[in-house]
This record gives C-alpha cells, structure tokens and sequence, in this order.
C-alpha cells in the first residue's frame, strides 16, 4: 500500500506542477475562458502571438509552438487539441471553431526550399499561411503541410498528407489526399 501511495504522489506532484507551468505560460497569451490542458501539454517560444478562444481543450501531450517573433497561432472556440499532436507556425495557422482534431495530427506552416547546390543544413524555410475553418475533423495521424485551406465542414480522413485548397463539405482521405465525397449537409 505505501508504494502505491508513494507513486500517487509522485505522479500527483509531477502533474500539479506540469499543470501549473503550463497556466503559468499560457497567461502570455491572448485566451478565453475555460480552457483544460492536458498531462504534458506543452506551449512554446513567442506565446503573446498566440490567441485562443473559450472550450478548448489541449489533450495530454499536445505541443503548441510561435516559433517566431512575427508568427501568429489562432485556435477558435469550442475546440479539441488531440493527444499528442504538435502545431508548429512560423508564419500564420488559424484554426477555426468547433473543430476536432484527433491525436497525433502534425500542422506546420514551413518546410526546407533545396536545390542541389546548396548543403540541405543551410537550406531556407518557406513558410505559407495554413487556415482551418470552421467545423472541420481531422483524423489521427494526419499531416496538414503549409499553403493548406480547408473549408467548413470538412472531415480529413486518418493518416491523410493534406497540402492545397479543400473545398468546404469535403471528406478527403490519402497521400496524396483525393476528394472522397462531398458532405450532404441539410
């Protein structure tokens, strides 16, 4: 029994303070009201350009990262942050209300410009606005890549690449993502 113990206070102390930091870093940034951070949620780097609004939930292990002066992360109302997922911006991810997101999904705005002259270590970000409107689930494991709009209502299927334009209403799956069907939305 007191080993038992012994480890619940452990855990309890590690997750209280967990808990704490991550309150004590989200105070930086711009936020609504009842906001619920997961064991582990982890917020990084320029956070006063981060904004979020009320009923979010960040699921354990989530990681959200401003990973510059001049980037911008927006998450609407009534959103879910799944387990494990990381949202890295340089530029500018707007995600909007009411949306799902499931664990282990990847969202970042940049990725490595190469060419064969240049040593890939020393290649250039490009970095591209990535907007999720309204409504929108996306399934675990998927990647949104930068220059990606999805529009309202949309669902991302499961282990999806998703990079471009998706029309609202849309249930896409695949790498590359194909167009499923369109929602019949009454």
């Amino acid at each position: 029994f007191m080993r038992i113990t012994n480890n619940f206070r452990k855990f309890y102390k590690a997750t209280f303070f967990q808990k704490i930091k991550s309150f004590f870093l989200l105070s930086k940034a711009k936020k609504g009201n009842n906001i619920f951070i997961g064991r582990g949620a982890s917020f990084e780097r320029f956070l006063n350009n981060l904004e979020i609004g009320s009923n979010i939930i960040f699921k354990d292990y989530s990681r959200i990262c401003v990973a510059d002066t001049n980037a911008k992360i927006y998450i609407g109302t009534n959103t879910s942050i799944g387990h494990h997922t990381f949202i890295f911006a340089k530029k500018n991810i707007s995600i909007g209300e009411n949306c799902m997101i499931a664990p282990f999904v990847y969202i970042v705005d940049n990725d490595h410009n190469f060419n064969d002259k240049e040593l890939l270590v020393d290649s250039d970000l490009e970095c591209e606005d990535i907007i999720i409107e309204d409504n929108v689930w996306i399934g675990a494991h998927a990647i949104i890549l930068k220059g990606t709009k999805i529009g309202t209502g949309s669902v991302i299927g499961a282990g999806s690449v998703v990079k471009g334009n998706i029309e609202k209403n849309s249930v896409i799956a695949g790498n590359p993502h194909k167009v499923i069907k369109t929602r019949d939305i009454k």
